[in-house]
């Protein structure tokens, strides 16, 4: 108990399966996806590792008007499960008795972007991310628990030479 803190090792079986696809759906146009689905449980076939998210899906695509500037346009979707995690021994730190049971409910982030020439050799381009401003946490597990982005935006002007 070096530092107050262990690890109580446990066995687990995972199964699951993940499935992703991209492609160019048209000459201007790209969709890409792809799904995952995990299934953890303990020797005793009960859920573990409950904050690890189990059914997670991303969406990506992007599309350009070469006639217009260049003009790209693009959007990206991440979505997942909710989550849940046990927190215990709290009292140690002068919380609460007993167990905690922290809970994250499912979400979905959207990120945006945009781009054009603007003159020759000059491109501009903005990126939104997290459009929806989302509240949402990295992790339920270990002190992870920070929040994720929230929205922000990067514009960015591009020379060649």
């Amino acid at each position: 108990k070096a530092g107050g803190s262990y690890y109580d090792p446990q066995d687990t079986t995972s199964t699951g399966f993940e499935v992703e696809l991209s492609g160019q759906v048209t000459h201007n146009w790209t969709l890409s996806g792809g799904f995952t689905y995990l299934d953890i449980e303990n020797a005793d076939g009960d859920d573990t590792r409950t904050w690890i998210p189990t059914k997670s899906l991303k969406l990506a695509s992007t599309y350009s008007v070469p006639e217009l500037n260049d003009l790209k346009l693009g959007a990206q979707l991440r979505v997942q499960n909710a989550t849940t995690a046990v927190v215990s021994d709290l009292s140690a730190y002068g919380g609460v008795e007993g167990d905690v049971t922290l809970k994250q409910k499912g979400y979905a982030i959207l990120d945006l972007m945009a781009g054009v020439r603007v003159v020759e050799h000059v491109r501009a381009s903005i990126n939104v991310r997290n459009v929806t401003n989302v509240k949402y946490l990295n992790s339920l597990k270990w002190g992870q628990a920070f929040y994720g982005a929230p929205r922000s935006a990067v514009v960015t002007l591009s020379v060649e030479y």
